[in-house]
């Protein structure tokens, strides 16, 4: 009996794994650039119920795009932040 539910929630962690990479490949079918998909991960992250995780994700995903648009002062991120 344990082998079957341990079977089964293997196959629900496989198919729950493939449904995200589904969602993944339909986001790059649309056609988004490095700082989109960063800024996907972040709102993504806002998302998350634990709050500790959220936050280094958010954390994490805001560095990255800092660090992508480098030093130019008109950037999207920059404005963002200062709202």
């Amino acid at each position: 009996m344990a082998e079957l539910f341990n079977e089964l929630s293997v196959e629900q962690d496989i198919q729950e794994i493939q449904v995200s990479r589904d969602i993944v490949q339909t986001v790059l079918d649309y056609g988004v650039s490095q700082r989109q998909i960063l800024y996907v991960i972040k709102f993504l992250a806002m998302e998350l119920e634990d709050n500790e995780a959220m936050r280094d994700f958010a954390i994490i995903a805001k560095d990255c795009i800092e660090k992508l648009d480098g030093d130019n002062t008109n950037s999207l991120s920059k404005l963002m932040s200062e709202a």
